[in-house]
C-alpha cells in the first residue's frame, strides 16, 4: 500500500492556520503524514503542534520579478516532498507552480480557486493572461475546487476547465461549534463590525464615509474596523486616513486580531462592502454562524451569504446603496435584527457547515489512494 503523504501548500503560513487548520487535523486524524508549505513560518510552531511537518519556501505573492519567481520555482521543487504523492493548493501563484512542478514529479495536484483577486477587478490584459494561464496549468491539474458558483462558471463556459474536474464548495466553510449563535449585544446603539484586510477594495473607506454621514443624522451606531494592515500593498489605505479614523468618536480601530469571535459577540452587524473578487468570505460566514446581520455587496461569494432575508445586498462601489442598508438596520428593532441573525445561523448551518469542505478533501485524497493501489 502506498504511503499516505500529502502537502498542503499557501502563500502564507497565517492562510494555511486560520483557514485549513481543521482540514489539516482530519488528515492527521484519518492516518496521513501532512507536510506543509508556505514562505513564512509566523504559524509554523502552531502548524507543528498539531502533527504538520512544515517548510518554508522562498516566494512573493505579488513579485513579477522573472528572476525571483525562478528562485521561487526552484525553491518550491526543491521543497516538495517527493514521496507525497498528492499537493493541495490555495492561492493564485501558488496554484499554478504547484500544479506545474507536481505534474513534473508525478504528483496529483487539487487546487483551490478562492476567488479570482484584484487582478479581475477591471478586466483587461493581465486578467487575460492569468485566466490563459490557468488553462495551461489545468492540464496538469487532476482536479479544482471552487468557492462560488459564479467563478466556477467563468471557467467552464470560457473552456479554462472541464465540468468533470472541477466542482463547486461553499467557500472554506465555518466550524459552526466553535462559531457558536449568540444574542446580540445588549445596547442602545447599532454596532458594525468590518473585519477584513484594510483594502481600498474592501469597502473599508467607503463605509467610514456612510457611517459618517449616519452620525451626522443623530443617529446612535459604533463602527469597529478590524484588520492588518500591509503598507507594501499598493490597494492599503492611506495611513494618514487610518489615523483620521482612530480620531472619531464612533469608530473604533483595532488591527489584526487572532480571533473574530470577541468582535463578532459586540456586534449587531457585519459589513463588508467590498468590490474585490472574493471567493466566499470567511467573516461572513463565521458572522452567520453566530447569527449577526450581513451587510455586503452583490458580487460573486458576497451575494451567497445574503438570503432567506438574513441582510441586504449592496452595489459595488456605491456610497448610496451601502448608506440606504445601514439605515435599514439602524431602523429595525433589536427584535427584528435578532430574527435575521437567527436566519443566518440557520443559512450557515445548512449551506456552509465546515464538513462539507472537509469530507469533500477527504474523498478527493482517498480517490486519488485507492487508484493508485489497484
Amino acid at each position: 500500500m502506498t504511503s499516505k503523504v500529502v502537502t498542503f501548500s499557501a502563500n502564507s503560513s497565517w492562510y494555511l492556520f486560520n483557514f485549513r487548520k481543521n482540514t489539516l487535523r482530519l488528515f492527521i486524524q484519518e492516518g496521513y503524514i501532512v507536510h506543509v508549505l508556505a514562505p513564512d513560518d509566523k504559524y509554523f510552531d502552531l502548524l507543528s503542534s498539531f502533527g504538520c511537518n512544515c517548510k518554508i519556501i522562498a516566494l512573493s505573492p505579488r513579485s513579477k520579478n522573472p528572476l525571483r519567481e525562478l528562485m521561487s520555482l526552484f525553491s518550491i521543487y526543491k521543497g516538495l516532498n517527493s514521496s507525497g504523492k498528492i499537493v493541495f493548493n490555495f492561492t493564485p501563484k501558488i496554484n499554478i507552480y504547484l500544479s506545474l512542478i507536481a505534474s513534473i514529479r508525478g504528483q496529483f495536484a487539487i487546487n483551490n480557486i478562492s476567488g479570482l483577486g484584484r487582478v479581475f477587478n477591471k478586466r483587461g490584459l493581465l486578467s487575460s493572461i492569468v485566466l490563459i494561464l490557468y488553462r495551461f496549468i489545468n492540464k496538469f491539474t487532476y482536479f479544482t475546487f471552487f468557492q462560488n458558483e459564479d467563478n466556477y462558471k467563468e471557467f467552464v463556459n470560457q473552456g479554462v476547465i472541464s465540468k468533470k474536474r472541477a466542482s463547486v464548495l461553499p467557500g472554506s466553510g465555518v466550524d459552526i461549534n466553535a462559531f457558536s449563535y449568540h444574542d446580540l449585544p445588549n445596547s442602545k446603539a447599532i454596532n458594525f463590525l468590518f473585519c477584513s484586510r484594510v483594502l481600498e477594495s474592501k469597502g473599508v473607506g467607503l463605509l467610514v464615509k456612510a457611517c459618517d454621514h449616519i452620525v451626522s443624522k443623530g443617529l446612535n451606531i459604533n463602527l469597529t474596523i478590524a484588520g492588518p494592515i500591509d503598507e507594501d500593498d499598493n490597494g492599503c489605505i492611506d495611513i494618514k486616513e487610518i489615523e483620521k479614523w482612530k480620531s472619531s468618536k464612533h469608530i473604533k480601530f483595532v488591527g489584526e486580531v487572532e480571533d473574530s469571535r470577541i468582535l463578532l459577540k459586540e456586534s449587531d452587524c457585519v459589513v463588508l462592502p467590498s468590490y474585490y473578487s472574493e471567493g466566499t468570505p470567511k467573516i461572513l460566514l463565521e458572522a452567520g454562524a453566530m447569527g449577526r446581520v450581513i451587510i455586503t455587496t452583490d458580487m460573486p461569494g458576497c451575494r451567497d451569504v445574503v438570503s432567506n432575508d438574513n441582510g441586504f445586498l449592496v452595489q459595488p462601489r456605491s456610497l448610496e446603496s451601502l448608506t440606504d442598508a445601514l439605515l435599514k438596520v439602524c431602523n429595525s428593532s433589536k427584535k427584528d435584527l435578532s430574527e435575521m441573525g437567527k436566519k443566518s445561523r440557520i443559512l450557515i448551518e445548512d449551506r456552509f457547515n465546515e464538513k462539507i469542505v472537509l469530507e469533500q478533501y477527504l474523498m478527493k485524497a482517498n480517490e486519488i489512494f485507492e487508484m493508485i493501489d489497484k
